[in-house]
């Protein structure tokens, strides 16, 4: 039907590799072809990325115009390894904004998180055996650049009786490798 988007898996497509596609916008609608559902993903982030800014905005938009450009796009991604590393063991960010960051990886295609969670600087694993880990190993004397730093990268920093840190739990930890 016309402007429908039709989602397709196409083994003939494993040229692309396992994480390529082809994305045909046309007067039909949209269609996006790969050999396998993580190509069909980077496709669809692609569609997200040529639709208006405003439907990643957590306002509703009054009568949005949600239109692409008709276009044919072959694409397939150069590394195997595209990612980022979120140090939480020196600046401890609420689980909350852990999920947006993957969010974001996802929007730009990226395939690995690499979340450093202990060092000397701060233990954020809650281990039941050793619970004095997070007791002590999470928290620290609060500074003006905790405050600072965490407000700056959108997340209230974790300030308890004049401490800063937190750590997640093993609950957090599961929901967070399953998102």
């Amino acid at each position: 039907a016309t402007g429908s988007i039709v989602l397709a898996l196409d083994p003939q497509l494993s040229r692309l590799g396992s994480e390529g596609y082809t994305l045909n916008v046309g007067a039909q609608g949209v269609r996006i072809n790969a050999a396998t559902s993580a190509g069909v993903f980077n496709g669809v982030q692609t569609l997200r990325q040529l639709l208006p800014a405003s439907i990643e905005s957590s306002s509703k938009a009054a009568n949005p115009a949600w239109t692409v450009n008709g276009c044919t796009i072959e694409d397939q991604p150069r590394y195997p390894w595209r990612g980022i590393l979120l140090d939480t063991s020196r600046h401890f960010f609420p689980k909350s904004f852990i999920l947006r960051e993957i969010d974001l990886l996802a929007l730009h295609k990226m395939n690995v998180f690499h979340w450093h969670l202990t060092d000397d600087q701060g233990w954020r694993i809650e281990i039941k055996k050793y619970p004095r880990l997070t007791e002590v190993g999470a928290w620290r004397k609060a500074t003006a650049t905790d405050t600072d730093w965490g407000a700056a990268a959108g997340a209230a920093p974790m300030i308890k009786d004049g401490q800063y840190g937190g750590f997640y739990t093993q609950d957090d930890i599961r929901e967070v490798v399953k998102y």
